[in-house]
């Protein structure tokens, strides 16, 4: 007689029992990278903004602007063409849970340099918080809150 082959009922419970205890150990740690990739992704995408409004500025010579308003999960810039009159606003929205923290207008002149130096601070969720130093040079560096 051949043996019959297959799983058992005993095996198929104890293989779910272990995929579940691994699966509830794995989604926390998931979720958290998920959340944290998030944060980081919205700093370097103003950061991105920040860079491409400088080289606008320069390479159109005139000048461009990036707002922040506090507790706010957008910022709106604002590009102008010299001698034309054109002015380009857009809105930017940060994805959820990712707000900025300080209120300031960056503005570049159409040397590419910052007509002041400040500080972006963005935080996110669990505590999370980053922030862009922009130098008078014009240049963006994103560093950890302090």
């Amino acid at each position: 007689m051949k043996p019959k082959s297959g799983f058992t009922l005993i095996e198929l419970m104890v293989v779910t029992a272990i995929i579940s205890i691994i699966m509830m150990i794995a989604v926390p740690n998931v979720i958290q990278w998920v959340s944290t990739q998030r944060f980081n992704s919205g700093v370097r995408d103003i950061q991105a903004t920040i860079e491409s409004m400088r080289l606008y500025a320069a390479k159109e010579n005139s000048t461009a602007t990036i707002s922040f308003t506090a507790g706010a999960n957008s910022y709106v810039t604002t590009k102008r063409k010299r001698g034309i009159g054109d002015v380009n606003t857009t809105t930017h929205k940060l994805p959820g849970g990712i707000t900025v923290s300080s209120t300031m207008n960056l503005v570049f002149s159409n040397l590419g340099t910052a007509t002041t130096f400040d500080t972006v601070i963005i935080n996110g969720g669990g505590g999370a918080c980053l922030r862009i130093a922009v130098s008078i040079t014009g240049s963006s560096q994103i560093k950890n809150c302090l």
